[in-house]
């Protein structure tokens, strides 16, 4: 499957927890309401301190997201995060 790349500010982050009780964020862009990005604990540590510690600094800022196409399901396109970059 190909990564692609976005650059759009960031909209909200949202903590969440797997099935087997495991964080993951679920991240949406300005003027993308209906694509969600998650972002799971395979990214670089500092990333996840980041979302975790300090989401409110980073709302706002423009994020560069590589990321995966997961299958569509229901109304919403959803993608898998491989790399954050905040700007």
């Amino acid at each position: 499957m190909t990564n692609k790349k976005i650059l759009l500010p960031l909209l909200d982050i949202e903590p969440k927890l797997d099935k087997n009780n495991n964080p993951y964020y679920k991240l949406s862009l300005t003027n993308l309401p209906a694509h969600y990005f998650y972002a799971f604990s395979d990214l670089p540590e500092e990333t996840l301190t980041a979302l975790k510690e300090i989401p409110h600094k980073l709302v706002g800022k423009l994020v560069l997201i590589t990321y995966e196409e997961l299958p569509q399901s229901g109304l919403f396109q959803k993608y898998k995060i491989k790399s954050l970059e905040f700007r």
